[in-house]
């Protein structure tokens, strides 16, 4: 969230966050342990999704995923993406063609309770 906000200055407004969790999870409590972690206002949720029971029913955070709406962000991320490829590919265009430009999927980092 930080190089969001900070590094790539993407506006508070346009940063949402959808969480997955499982049947049986405290929706509630979940959201708001994942404003608290993101810093972000459960009103910029996207609809949470709600999967069958899981095994750890009660012991998981569920999983979080970051998604920004803002096109200056996403071509400073894009342009930094690039020119991380230009210094570790031969052909960096051939690895961009491969990647989804709809989206940007950022490793997640595992949370304990």
């Amino acid at each position: 969230m930080d190089f969001l906000k900070e590094d790539l200055e993407a506006p508070q407004e346009r940063i949402h966050v959808q969480i997955q969790i499982h049947e049986g999870d405290n929706q509630l409590e979940l959201e708001n342990f994942w404003a608290k972690v993101t810093g972000v206002e459960t009103r910029q949720f996207n609809k949470t999704i709600i999967r069958p029971v899981g095994r750890k029913i009660g012991k998981s955070k569920g999983t979080c995923k970051i998604r920004f709406v803002d096109k200056q962000t996403y071509l400073k991320l894009e342009s930094l993406l690039q020119r991380v490829l230009t210094e570790l590919y031969e052909d960096p265009e051939t690895i961009l063609q491969t990647l989804p430009h709809y989206e940007f999927v950022l490793q997640y980092v595992k949370i304990d309770k």
